[in-house]
C-alpha cells in the first residue's frame, strides 16, 4: 500500500523539479521540510522584493523564524546562524545557489564524473532565457555620437601641454566625484540596496551621477538589475559571450535584444521610483546631463582661473570619455579576464586593474556571488568607494552597511571557487563547460554548503 495517498502524491507533483536536489542529501523529512518552510514563509511575510535585498527589512521577521528553529538532530555540525539563513533572499541576485545555505549537513563527497552528464542530460531550468541570436538593427545616432566623443577625446589629447594645473585638479575632483556617483550611487546603493543613506548623501550623488554622463539612475538601476538576474544570457542588456567589443561599448550601438526588454519589465523598481530624489533626476535628467557634465566643468575654469575656453572643453571631454570607459570595462574586462576565487561557473572574474581604475568595482566574482555587500569585496584593496561609504558612516550620513559573513565568505569559497582564493583552497567537481552555462545544472551537481568550524577573521 503507498504511504500519503491520493493528496500527497499531488503535492509531489506540485513540487518544482529543481528545488528537491538543491537542497542536499542531508536534512530531509517532515521536521527538515518545516523548517525550512518556516524561513520562506518569513521572508515571503516580510514582503522583501525578490530583485532586491532589504535585509533590515526583513530582519526581524527572518531571525525570529531562524532562531525558533530547532537544530538538525541528524546533523554533526551545528546548524547555520541566523543571519546566514538571511542571505538566502539574494537567490535571484546571486550567481550561487543560496538555497544550498538552508541545509545543515556536513558535505559530501564531490560527485563522480559521470554525474555531470546525467545532470546535463535532464531538463534545465526553463525560466533562464535562452540564446536565440537576433539581426543586430544598428542604432546610427548612437554610433556616430560615440565615435565623435572618441575622435573629440585623442584631438583633445594635444591640448595637454596648455592646460593649468588647476584644471588638472578640478578635473580630477570632478572625476572622483562622478565615479563615487556611480559606484556608490547607482551601484552600490541604489541598484543592491548594500546600505543605507541620508538625504545629504543622495543629493550628493545624484549630483555625480549627472557629471558621470550616464543614463538616468532609474534606467541605469533597471538595466543592472536585469544584468545581475539574467547575467550572460540574452536578457544580459551586456551579455560578455558575445565579445569584448559589444560588452564594452557594442551594445550601446544597437537596440537591445527582445529579451532584455521583456524581463526588464519583470524587474521591480518600486523601491527606487519612491525615492523622491530619483524622481527629481528622472524628471530633469537630459537638463542635468547638459549642465552637470559638460556646462559647469567647462565654464569654471575660464572664470575661476581664466583657462583658455578650448582647453577647458577638452579637458571636460577628455574626463568624461575616459570615465565612461572606466565603467563599461566592469562589464567587458571584468566578465571575461581575471580569477574566480568564489564561483569558478560564472564569468565575472576578480580583475585588480579594473578595481584600481573603478574605484574598487573590479572584484567581480566576489560581487555577482554577494552582490549586496556594501564594499562589492572580500577586503577594502584598491576599493575607493568603500573607504567613501565608510567615511560617510562616520558622520551619520550612511548606515546599515550590509557585508558577508566570514565563514559563509570562506564556505562558498571552498565550495565553488577555482582554487585562487589565498586562504582558502576548493574542492568544487569539475562540470562540463556547456552545462556549468546552466544554473539548474550546477545546483544540481554541487553538494550542499556546511557550517563552518568557527568564524576566522581574515588578515
Amino acid at each position: 500500500m503507498e504511504i500519503g495517498g491520493r493528496g500527497a502524491r499531488r503535492a509531489a507533483r506540485r513540487r518544482p523539479a529543481a528545488a528537491t536536489p538543491a537542497l542536499g542529501a542531508r536534512g530531509r523529512g517532515r521536521p527538515a521540510r518545516r523548517e525550512r518552510g518556516r524561513v520562506r514563509e518569513a521572508i515571503k511575510d516580510a514582503a522583501v522584493p525578490r530583485c532586491v535585498v532589504q535585509l533590515p527589512a526583513a530582519a526581524a521577521a527572518v531571525v525570529a523564524a531562524a532562531a525558533a528553529m530547532p537544530p538538525n538532530p541528524a546533523s554533526p555540525s551545528a546548524p547555520p546562524r541566523a543571519d546566514e539563513k538571511l542571505l538566502m533572499v539574494a537567490e535571484d541576485f546571486s550567481e550561487v545557489p543560496m538555497k544550498a545555505l538552508l541545509d545543515e549537513g556536513a558535505v559530501p563527497p564531490p560527485p563522480p564524473p559521470a554525474a555531470a552528464a546525467a545532470a546535463a542530460a535532464e531538463p534545465v531550468d526553463e525560466d533562464r532565457p535562452k540564446d536565440r541570436p537576433v539581426p543586430w538593427e544598428i542604432k546610427w545616432r548612437n554610433v556616430v555620437i560615440l565615435s565623435v566623443m572618441h575622435l573629440w577625446t585623442l584631438y583633445s589629447l594635444t591640448y595637454i601641454p596648455y592646460i593649468k594645473w588647476q584644471t588638472y585638479l578640478w578635473t580630477f575632483l570632478l572625476t572622483h566625484l562622478a565615479g563615487f556617483g556611480v559606484t556608490g550611487g547607482a551601484h552600490r546603493l541604489w541598484t543592491h540596496r548594500s546600505y543605507k543613506a541620508k538625504l545629504p548623501l543622495r543629493i550628493i550623488m545624484m549630483i555625480g551621477h549627472g557629471l558621470a554622463g550616464m543614463n538616468s539612475i532609474f534606467d541605469w538601476v533597471r538595466d543592472h538589475r536585469v544584468h545581475h538576474k539574467f547575467s550572460e544570457t540574452d536578457a544580459d542588456p551586456h551579455n560578455a559571450r558575445r565579445g569584448f567589443f559589444f560588452s564594452h561599448v557594442g551594445w550601446l550601438m544597437v537596440k537591445k535584444h527582445p529579451e532584455v526588454v521583456r524581463r526588464g519589465q519583470t524587474v521591480d523598481m518600486s523601491d527606487v521610483l519612491a525615492d523622491p530624489v530619483v524622481q527629481f533626476q528622472r524628471k530633469h535628467h537630459l537638463k542635468m546631463f547638459y549642465v552637470l557634465c559638460f556646462l559647469i566643468p567647462t565654464v569654471v575654469p575660464v572664470y575661476f582661473w581664466n583657462e583658455d575656453w578650448m582647453a577647458s572643453f577638452c579637458a571636460c571631454m577628455a574626463r568624461w570619455v575616459i570615465g565612461v570607459n572606466f565603467v563599461w570595462s566592469v562589464n567587458s574586462a571584468a566578465h571575461l579576464y581575471g580569477g574566480h576565487p568564489f564561483n569558478k561557473y560564472i564569468n565575472p572574474a576578480d580583475n585588480r586593474f579594473v578595481s584600481f581604475m573603478c574605484m574598487g568595482e573590479g572584484w567581480h566574482n566576489y560581487h555577482h556571488v554577494f552582490p549586496w555587500d556594501y564594499k562589492a569585496s572580500e577586503y577594502g584593496h584598491l576599493n575607493t568607494t568603500m573607504h567613501i561609504i565608510k567615511l560617510f558612516e562616520r558622520i551619520g550620513w550612511a548606515y546599515d552597511l550590509k557585508t558577508a559573513p566570514t565563514s559563509l565568505v570562506r564556505r562558498v569559497a571552498t565550495r565553488y571557487g577555482d582554487g585562487s582564493h589565498p586562504e582558502w583552497a576548493a574542492y568544487a567537481p569539475e562540470i562540463p563547460e556547456e552545462a556549468a552555462k546552466d544554473h539548474s545544472v550546477v545546483d544540481r551537481l554541487l553538494p550542499p554548503l556546511h557550517a563552518a568550524d568557527g568564524d576566522k577573521k581574515a588578515a
